[in-house]
């Protein structure tokens, strides 16, 4: 077998180096003991939509009995990834040191699933990193080991940085955008989908090629069960708790059933009973497996079969409307329209079904996997029991916890605002150190434990609802082909344009004010299109922004205070990139109701929108009505890519987050890029 292509970034350019299985981006952290800025450990990995500069690496070609291998340097603390067998740590990062052995990888391209990933292999340990999800998360197995998505990486060419490490040359180029893995692993599955019906549809010289492309693709000579084991798979990752499983075994053994039939009914001869009377057969079974989609209004119990059933089905209907003369030849010419009528009202009650799909597992997602309780007492505490209130992600496995101490001095309901009547004004919400002593720069805050809950709640609902949307429209993808089946095109297929986010983040920051409000312009901006103006207030942070999707602003949030600039976005230009700083401030909670614990908050420092390279705006990073003086700590796109009218190129689609009346507590963006289906 061919060992595909793997591109790999030239030396000058840092990029991020994302796990299959976990979504986990690699990083390195410089390591202060007790820092509590840089926490150990300091080789370890972080969910790749959360942009960090610790997590680039350069990956750097080995010379004479390395040649062939990659020492692999952090962007940030300059050290390397090492990997050995006979020593403890048995992963981590060390200083440069260009004769060891352990410091060097050979990147193994993946093949078949893992089509595009790579194992990281070490020189000398004959080791390969691995990321999971159970301890140790970050660790390392024996290149020997069976192949498993734990030990296979992708590169984020979508966050792929032009930052030259200091002793580097010129850049080169980055090469052919590639899929992002920092969505989802449904990414091989929703190619699959697409090729299923696209590649049918537009390879095929003639009508009856469609049928016996498709049974090609998904029932090849080889691995037959492959495909359909991935289909299966990619669906359980994203709607487990919504198949039933009786009725999945049901259609297991129908597709089985179908899959004989069609393969005999494919082989025939056209013009022989035999064929017809396997023909009117199959078109009976599907139209029993419609009724299991349809008829009980519930398609998404057994959504796995549902985009290849449909699939199938509407190819035999349309073997029906432009190949009849050919299956029945003694009935030439009869009920044509019937036929049309029968393959336009499947495509529609098909295509109905995948909008009802769409929405049920979008509410399933949002209302029924994130939620949040209401406050519970610790049972075994007698006296004055301390009350919790969690917000649960259950389909990503994040607990956020509220703790309020019961019975303290200051034991005030935990929705109720704390107001400071031993200092100053006893009017004043408590004031928070925001940035050491720096008086003039502490916001007035004051929050209560259920401000504490919201914000954890909706920060979890804004990154899911992006990331478990694209995935569900992935899986749908192959609907949007399905209005061509009806017409006679004999291989001239028009590609179906559609959007598809490719890179999200959390909610950056983590400040919180009491009377603060949650924003995001995902349906303004699916409503009135593209952005076309931005406004942002700053001087020394963030202090306030809006939005101009299609020429309609969304509202203005944050504060008026500091320099206001404009962008305009002209016809044929996308807002290709945004940037910024997050800073961190020790937000003081002894005074918090409750007794919380101090938590250390970030704020957006600073931030900048690029059209092209030449064509931005920024504020904020102590920088007053000039240029941020910090540095950014995030980059969302690339400046260098506009402006530019091609599809393929990212674009911040919309942003959401968080705004108290002086300034902008969390930011967050979603970034599209147009394909075709």
């Amino acid at each position: 077998m061919k060992t595909p292509d793997l591109y790999i970034p030239g030396p000058a350019w840092s990029i991020r180096i994302v796990s299959l299985k976990t979504n986990c981006a690699l990083f390195s952290r410089p390591y202060s003991g007790l820092d509590i800025w840089h926490p150990e450990p300091d080789f370890w990995h972080h969910p790749s939509y959360y942009v960090r500069d610790d997590q680039y690496w350069y990956m750097i070609p080995g010379k004479g009995k390395f040649e062939g291998y990659y020492y692999i340097k952090n962007w940030v603390t300059h050290k390397v990834i090492y990997s050995r067998g006979d020593q403890r740590p048995y992963v981590g990062t060390d200083e440069n040191n260009e004769d060891h052995g352990d410091h060097y990888f050979k990147l193994e391209p993946g093949t078949g699933v893992y089509n595009g990933c790579f194992r990281l292999r070490n020189y000398a340990s004959d080791t390969c990193l691995i990321s999971r999800d159970t301890e140790p998360e970050v660790y390392n197995c024996r290149a020997s080991d069976a192949p498993a998505d734990e030990q296979y990486f992708k590169f984020d060419l979508y966050a792929l940085l032009d930052l030259p490490p200091p002793s580097s040359g010129s850049s080169t180029s980055i090469g052919p955008w590639a899929p992002s893995p920092n969505i989802s692993k449904m990414i091989n599955l929703n190619g699959l989908l697409k090729m299923l019906a696209g590649f049918a549809l537009s390879q095929v010289p003639h009508v009856g090629g469609l049928l016996s492309g498709i049974i090609g693709l998904y029932w090849p000579d080889e691995n037959e069960s492959l495909t359909w084991a991935q289909i299966e798979a990619g669906v359980r990752s994203i709607v487990r708790d919504m198949l039933d499983e009786e009725k999945v075994k049901e259609l297991r053994k129908e597709v089985e059933v179908l899959k004989d039939l069609i393969k005999r009914y494919d082989a025939g001869s056209f013009g022989t009973q035999q064929k017809a009377e396997k023909f009117n057969y199959i078109l009976d079974h599907f139209t029993t497996i419609k009724r299991n989609f349809l008829d009980n209004e519930t398609p998404w119990h057994t959504l796995q079969y549902f985009i290849p059933m449909a699939t199938l089905h509407l190819t035999f209907l349309r073997h029906q409307l432009f190949l009849w003369d050919e299956i029945y030849p003694e009935d030439a010419g009869a009920d044509k329209e019937v036929h049309q009528k029968d393959l336009e009202d499947a495509i529609k009650e098909y295509t109905a079904a995948a909008e009802k799909i769409f929405e049920k597992c979008i509410a399933w997602r949002m209302e029924q996997t994130i939620f949040k309780t209401p406050w519970i007492k610790t049972e075994w505490v007698v006296n004055d029991p301390p009350q919790f209130r969690f917000v649960h992600d259950y389909e990503r496995d994040i607990v956020r916890i509220a703790k309020w101490n019961v019975g303290t001095h200051l034991s005030y309901p935990p929705n109720e605002t704390y107001r400071d009547t031993a200092h100053e004004d006893p009017n004043d919400k408590w004031q928070l150190p925001w940035e050491h002593e720096d008086i003039d720069r502490r916001p007035k805050l004051g929050f209560t434990q259920d401000d504490m809950v919201e914000r954890y709640y909706h920060d979890l609902r804004d990154s899911a609802d992006a990331i478990y949307r694209q995935q569900i429209k992935d899986l749908l993808a192959p609907s949007l082909q399905w209005p061509q089946f009806i017409n006679d095109n004999k291989g001239q297929y028009t590609p179906v344009p559609r959007d598809v986010i490719c890179t999200t983040t959390e909610t950056l920051g983590s400040g919180i004010t009491t009377g603060m409000t949650h924003f995001n312009d995902r349906e303004f901006a699916e409503k009135h299109g593209p952005i076309s103006q931005i406004a942002i207030w700053g001087w020394d942070r963030v202090e306030g922004f809006e939005i101009w999707y299609g020429g309609v602003g969304s509202g203005h949030r944050g504060g008026y205070s500091g320099e206001k600039k404009m962008l305009q976005v002209g016809e044929g230009e996308s807002v290709v990139c945004v940037s910024g700083r997050i800073s961190e401030f020790q937000q003081d909670n002894s005074m918090v109701p409750g007794g919380a614990d101090d938590r250390y908050c970030e704020y957006l420092h600073s931030i900048r929108f690029f059209v092209s390279q030449e064509k931005s705006i920024s504020c904020g990073g102590d920088g007053g009505a000039g240029e941020p003086k910090m540095p950014d700590n995030f980059r969302l796109g690339q400046p260098y890519n506009g402006p530019t009218k091609d599809p393929a190129t990212p674009r911040v689609m919309y942003v959401y987050g968080w705004a108290s009346d002086e300034h902008i507590e969390g930011f967050g963006a979603s970034l599209v890029k147009t394909e075709s289906v």
